[in-house]
C-alpha cells in the first residue's frame, strides 16, 4: 500500500447508490455492519472512508508517515470487516482522505452517495461540548 493513499481500495467516480461509511481510528464495527446490511438490501456498493487529522504531525515527515500508515490500517481493517460481513456480491472499496477537514470531508462524501453512515461514540456530554461532535457537525450540514 502506498504511504499516501491505498490505491487498491479507492473508488474513483463511484455510483450515486453507494453506501458511504465513515470509520475512525477507534473503529466503527456497528457502522460498518449497518452499512453492509443497507448495501445488501439495496444492491449497492459500500465505500469506507477515514479522514486523517494529522495536526501537529504535519511538520514532521516521519511522524506523518506513521499517521498515514495507521490510517491505511484503519481503512484496510474496515474494508476487510465489510467484505467478511457482506455476501459474495457485495462490492466494498475504501479510501483515506488527507485534507484533515473532518466534517467538511464527510459532508462531501455524503453528497456523493445514497447514504452516509456514522457511528456515535459513547462519550460524556461534557466531552461532546468541549470537543464538538463530528456526528452533530455532519448532521447540521447535511
Amino acid at each position: 500500500m502506498d504511504s499516501t493513499r491505498p490505491t487498491d481500495q479507492t473508488a474513483p467516480g463511484r455510483p450515486d447508490d453507494t453506501i458511504v461509511v465513515a470509520v475512525g481510528a477507534e473503529g466503527a464495527a456497528g457502522a460498518v455492519a449497518f452499512a453492509v446490511q443497507e448495501a445488501e438490501r439495496h444492491h449497492a456498493p459500500v465505500h469506507v472512508v477515514h479522514v486523517v487529522r494529522a495536526g501537529a504531525a504535519n511538520g514532521y515527515p516521519e511522524l506523518l508517515a506513521d499517521v498515514y500508515a495507521a490510517a491505511d490500517d484503519t481503512v484496510s481493517s474496515a474494508v476487510r470487516l465489510a467484505r467478511d460481513l457482506g455476501g459474495p456480491g457485495t462490492v466494498v472499496t475504501g479510501e483515506r482522505l488527507d485534507s484533515g477537514g473532518l466534517v467538511h470531508d464527510l459532508v462531501d462524501q455524503g453528497r456523493g452517495g445514497a447514504l452516509l453512515v456514522l457511528e456515535r461514540r459513547a462519550t460524556s456530554r461534557l466531552h461532546h461540548v468541549l470537543t464538538r461532535s463530528t456526528l452533530n457537525g455532519v448532521a447540521a450540514r447535511a
